[in-house]
């Protein structure tokens, strides 16, 4: 068989095509890739050499208000949430450090909230983006991941206990913060129809033991959205990439129906 292009393996391999060779990705910390960089030299294209496909990720320009300004090592999103940079000898990493909704207790507390806009991110240059990226590797747009922002927005153990302790505020909750991802990626979707080839319906549902919520609690409180937002991506036929943490076997079956890719 004779070689194909990058775009091109990994679109065969999702769709169970022949191939030339196994597509291959690389997802490394900035550590690993400054001592690529200093082994083959400025300049070099690090993913030919290493034989790495990889997948170009576009996205829209935020023009939204401006995060605060915060000390060195510190820095937050447009969600509020904030992260500190923590060196562990051999790599450093940035740690979620403030989370914006840990203390709300009320609807009320999430109607207060900043909840971010459609309109805080300009759109008008992801079509020239998708087109250049396309020429050669795939294009992968969008991140949508509800449980994963849940506990982002209110820590991970607050998180995990709110469908138990508060099913309506966390129903709100979710509405709220899945009707920003609804909207805010079909309007990226919009401006780049047709050429978009993969979007992330994701989430860290497993730690290394099990899952970290049960499967009821999945199905009423968080497939729903996952099931809304794969739709969204079939309307613009773009295919559902779907990253997971740990031990998730028992979600599978679910996955698989959504529409998972």
């Amino acid at each position: 068989m004779s070689e194909i292009n990058s775009r091109e393996r990994i679109l065969a391999a999702i769709r169970h095509q022949p191939l030339d060779r196994v597509p291959t990705d690389i997802w490394a910390t900035g550590e690993v890739w400054q001592k690529l960089a200093a082994h083959f030299g400025p300049g070099e294209d690090i993913l030919a050499r290493l034989h790495i496909d990889g997948m170009a990720g576009i996205g829209p320009r935020y023009i939204g208000p401006s995060p605060p300004v915060l000390a060195e090592g510190e820095s937050a999103d447009f969600w509020g949430i904030r992260s500190r940079r923590i060196d562990y000898g051999s790599g450093a990493y940035w740690e979620t450090s403030y989370h914006p909704l840990a203390q709300a207790q009320t609807v009320a507390d999430l109607n207060a909230y900043p909840w971010p806009s459609p309109d805080w991110f300009d759109y008008s240059a992801l079509r020239a983006q998708a087109e250049a990226a396309r020429r050669t590797r795939v294009v992968q747009c969008g991140y949508m991941a509800p449980l994963y922002y849940h506990t982002l927005l209110r820590g991970m153990e607050t998180a995990l206990v709110d469908p138990l302790l508060e099913p309506e505020f966390t129903r709100v909750l979710l509405d709220r913060l899945c009707g920003f991802f609804y909207e805010h990626h079909r309007r990226i979707f919009e401006a780049c129809d047709g050429l978009i080839d993969l979007a992330q319906v994701t989430d860290d549902l497993g730690s290394q033991a099990g899952p970290l919520i049960g499967l009821d609690t999945f199905r009423e409180f968080y497939r729903p959205h996952l099931q809304r937002l794969v739709n969204l991506c079939r309307e613009f036929g773009i295919l559902v990439f779907h990253h997971d943490d740990g031990a998730i076997r028992p979600f599978i079956p679910d996955l698989i129906e959504i529409g998972i890719d």
